[in-house]
């Protein structure tokens, strides 16, 4: 592959090009060499003027187009003549109602902004003090008031773009900042954890991959850190690894900022950047260890996502944690409370580190049901589930040990805790087999379960006394963060504590 492997991959995902959109037509025509058609892309801007409400992720893909047209305007002299409709489009963009709160969408009018020379004021960038991104840092949507992988991604490479583009070092200094602060989502092969701080709905690897490329790309040419050119060859090699055997879909959008970053970076010279083993951040009460073979990363910070993320080898607990029923349904799993913007740490949490092992305790509220998918106001917003959970997570001699009870004012009866599991194969209480992308399953008393692949095995052992238990395969789809069966632990209705060990070691040959 070329330097230019987004664009690569872009213009293969297309279809035939009488089946393209006006606009994929032209960026292909532009990133082949060839000319786009500028009438035919003039009245496709045209078409982008229709005065409608928005949702969140419309504005966001509002944006996202037009950024990917004023790159390729900006790049390409003969379709200058559209500069003016574009002009109209930002100055638009920029008044649809939103909050500056929302961040994602703020810099995405500012970036369009400072291409097009529209006036107005830039949002000022909001992070923690260890450099996390909240989605929204206003309180409007509960769930996105923490940092979300893939938001933090883009957010930090636009940070950098509108530093580069204005001349400002603090936007620079914010993007490295995001930057330095997303290698604690990474494993000690540099991949990312799928379930860490990713909300299922928006759990593609691909999508985290290429925004982790870019966004170190971009630090490392437009910031001047090597360090960060050999972090993005490290994310290029598992685009490329994944790209061998399974269909990429790169947005228009950064396959325009990738071409646009080669253009006006600097050369930089990757050197070796080794990860550091522990991982610990108050701000989002985050705390973990990882090496080449093991990581276990625990969290008590999230939005409509999990407790963290463990793995051994070729075995994984993808994601875990509270689960409203159906159990199937992920818009209702996990956890919901901010990170730390203004103070050092989480008043409700404690983090104890010694060596390779560490404890995280403390109260999280349970996200809650029917989550609101209609207004933008409240967008995401769920009904309050009324049910909050102690937590200890424990990780020693490579064991995790995880200790949970749950109170409120709202029955439990409708509550699971689940864990999404990645593995070849699966044992309940050393007699039920469970074959991966099947019909089995098992449904009854608490047992240990143990999940096996190539080279390792994790058994996940219940401690606690009373309860059923309930262990699915699923489909393999790319859903459920990819995981391949789902275990639930249904919660009894008087109160009580819960307990599971997490024993991982290699495969009996």
């Amino acid at each position: 592959m070329s330097i230019r492997v987004l664009g690569e991959l872009y213009l293969r995902s297309l279809p035939v090009e009488a089946e393209m959109s006006p606009i994929d037509r032209a960026i292909k025509h532009y990133l082949e060499g060839g000319e786009p058609d500028l009438f035919e892309l003039s009245d496709a801007l045209k078409d982008m003027t229709s005065d409608r409400e928005f949702l969140p992720p419309e504005v966001l893909d509002y944006g996202r187009t037009l950024l990917a047209l004023n790159l390729l305007c900006a790049m390409h002299q003969p379709l200058h003549p559209l500069q003016a409709l574009l002009y109209k489009l930002v100055q638009r963009f920029r008044h649809i109602p939103t909050w500056k709160e929302f961040q994602l969408s703020s810099a995405l009018g500012d970036v369009n902004a400072l291409l097009r020379n529209v006036d107005g004021d830039l949002s000022n960038p909001k992070q923690s003090q260890s450099g996390a991104i909240p989605l929204e840092w206003g309180g409007h949507w509960d769930w996105a008031t923490s940092p979300h992988a893939h938001a933090h991604a883009e957010q930090g490479l636009l940070w950098a773009i509108i530093g580069k583009l204005s001349g400002t070092q603090h936007y620079l200094q914010a993007a490295l900042r995001g930057a330095q602060w997303l290698l604690n989502t990474l494993d000690g092969q540099y991949f990312p954890m799928q379930g860490l701080y990713v909300q299922e709905a928006s759990a593609a690897l691909d999508r985290q991959l290429i925004l982790n490329y870019l966004y170190f790309h971009a630090v490392a040419k437009l910031c001047d850190q090597g360090q960060f050119a050999y972090l993005a060859q490290r994310q290029l090699g598992h685009i490329q690894n994944l790209a061998s055997s399974h269909s990429i879909k790169v947005p228009l959008h950064l396959a325009m900022i990738e071409r646009w970053i080669e253009k006006e970076g600097a050369d930089v010279a990757p050197h070796f950047t080794p990860l550091n083993e522990l991982i610990c951040d108050p701000n989002t009460a985050l705390v973990g260890y990882r090496n080449a073979q093991q990581s276990a990363v625990c969290s008590l910070v999230g939005g409509n996502t999990g407790l963290g993320h463990f793995a051994y080898k070729d075995v994984a607990i993808l994601a875990y944690g509270p689960q409203q029923f159906p159990i199937e349904d992920c818009s209702c799993f996990g956890v919901e409370q901010a990170c730390t913007v203004n103070h050092n740490h989480l008043s409700n949490v404690s983090i104890d580190l010694e060596e390779k092992d560490f404890r995280l305790e403390g109260r999280v509220r349970i996200r809650g049901t029917r989550p609101n998918l209609n207004t933008f106001a409240s967008y995401g917003n769920t009904k309050p589930s009324g049910v909050w959970m102690n937590a200890i997570q424990e990780f020693r001699s490579g064991k995790l040990s995880l200790m949970t009870s749950f109170y409120g004012v709202n029955s439990l009866s409708e509550l699971a805790f689940s864990f999404f599991v990645k593995a070849s194969q699966c044992v309940v209480d050393q007699s039920h087999h469970l074959n991966k992308q099947s019909l089995d399953r098992y449904s009854g008393d608490l047992a240990s379960i143990c999940f096996e692949s190539e080279q390792a095995q994790l058994q996940i052992s219940p401690r606690h006394n009373r309860g059923e238990m309930q262990v699915l395969p699923l489909g393999g789809s790319g859903n459920f963060w990819g995981a391949d069966y789902l275990v639930s632990f249904y919660l009894a209705t008087d109160p009580q504590t819960y307990h599971w060990e997490l024993t991982p070691s290699d495969r009996r040959s």
